[in-house]
């Protein structure tokens, strides 16, 4: 779906690194991000600036706690972002940490961060920068 000449972050990647390793199996240059005690040697520490084509976050909206931290992680992920950079997320129903956030809720955080917004099949969301 994308080409391998894209620079690509796997924001919130979890310590095993799975879907990073896999992807530079097949080519791709993919760094691996998160924090706190799911951060190991060899990832990105911080998101730098303009720096990807697409971020992509496997089962991590779910995860987000308050609307601080939501606000806060979607920022980071556009300001990492190239101009016309692509954010792709899953957002599974279960579990979520913020129970009261529906599937419509986090449509429109989204739109406060990009210019685009489209909910392709599964819950995955395709966001542009």
């Amino acid at each position: 779906m994308f080409p391998k000449s894209f620079k690509i972050l796997d924001y919130g990647s979890g310590p095993a690194k799975i879907h990073q390793i896999s992807l530079k199996l097949l080519g791709f240059d993919v760094d691996a991000f998160d924090f706190g005690k799911n951060w190991r040697e060899g990832m990105q520490y911080e998101v730098f600036p303009a720096r990807y084509d697409l971020i992509y976050a496997s089962n991590v909206m779910n995860t987000w706690s308050t609307p601080l931290m939501v606000a806060e992680s979607l920022e980071q992920i556009k300001n990492g972002l190239k101009d016309n950079g692509i954010f792709l997320a899953n957002y599974p129903k279960s579990p979520r940490y913020m129970k009261d956030n529906t599937d419509t809720d986090m449509t429109e955080i989204l739109w406060n961060f990009f210019t685009e917004v489209r909910i392709l099949p599964k819950n995955v969301y395709y966001c542009k920068k």
